[in-house]
């Protein structure tokens, strides 16, 4: 279901970019009921809401599409956000938990490019740069350079037509040691096909030292098609990236964001906190 706003072709689409590599989808349907303020969406940030500011950051990383999701005073959400540059997708069933905005979300996001990997990220998580999601951009990127069977796909964000480099230092894969820069387990059987099911996800350090994975989690669309398959509940990709370790790579995000979301009164300083890594 559609709301008004950047639903035809090119909606979302990043200025001076031909075809990018990546989708993003901004899951923006819940009530903020531990909030208790109303859909986190619509929070105060920089002299605009939380969505449209986020929203804006994924374009300027390079998203071809930005999906929004939204769910809870969907109608207020969309008219009071500036979002009318953006694909808006309404989730009529937002109240049974993320799984299904999840869902909604990658299928709308892989309709409008079936060929474009899958970054979801949260909308109650001030901290996104442009930076981070490029840097995850490249990761992505260089992994499906190097899989087995590798074909040239579209270009990576940031570089129209460029070939992607090498890996990002800092990415590491599977269960997460503690240590930066470890050496990237092989990708999972399988990513030998035309199609590798592959993920890759920010982490942040945490007062121990490990590193714990967060998000935005970018998927390629073999993975999150596999991932929307099976997220239910309030788990959203959970269960799939559990069940493929092998399949994920992290990538040390924490000179650009804490990481941090927004769920409780408590939280709300972190809207007046700028990234230490913005840009």
């Amino acid at each position: 279901m559609d709301i008004r706003g950047g639903a035809g072709p090119g909606a979302g689409r990043a200025r001076g970019h031909a075809r990018p590599a990546v989708s993003a989808v901004l899951l923006a349907a819940g009530a903020g009921t531990r909030l208790g303020a109303g859909p986190k969406a619509l929070l105060p940030y920089r002299g605009r809401t939380l969505a449209a500011v986020l929203a804006e950051t994924l374009r300027d990383a390079g998203c071809s599409t930005v999906v929004l999701v939204l769910g809870a005073e969907a109608r207020r959400v969309a008219a009071a956000a500036g979002l009318a540059e953006y694909v808006l997708e309404v989730n009529p069933d937002w109240q049974q938990g993320m799984g299904s905005s999840f869902r909604r979300g990658v299928a709308r996001a892989l309709a409008a490019d079936p060929d474009a990997g899958v970054l979801v990220a949260l909308a109650d998580q001030p901290g996104l740069t442009p930076g981070l999601v490029r840097r995850l951009a490249d990761a992505h990127a260089a992994r499906l350079a190097a899989a087995p069977g590798a074909q040239a796909g579209p270009a990576v964000p940031g570089a129209p037509g460029a070939r992607p480099g090498p890996a990002v230092p800092g990415t590491q894969a599977g269960p997460v040691p503690a240590t930066r820069g470890a050496q990237p387990a092989a990708d999972p059987p399988g990513a030998a096909s035309a199609e590798p099911s592959l993920a890759t996800a920010a982490a942040y350090r945490s007062a121990d030292g490990r590193l714990r994975r967060g998000h935005p989690v970018l998927f390629s669309p073999a993975a999150a098609r596999a991932a929307a398959a099976g997220a239910a509940g309030d788990a959203g990709a959970r269960a799939w990236l559990r069940a493929n370790p092998a399949a994920v790579r992290l990538v040390d995000c924490s000179d650009l964001s804490d990481g941090r979301d927004i769920d409780t009164p408590a939280d709300l300083p972190l809207l007046d906190t700028a990234p230490p890594g913005a840009g």
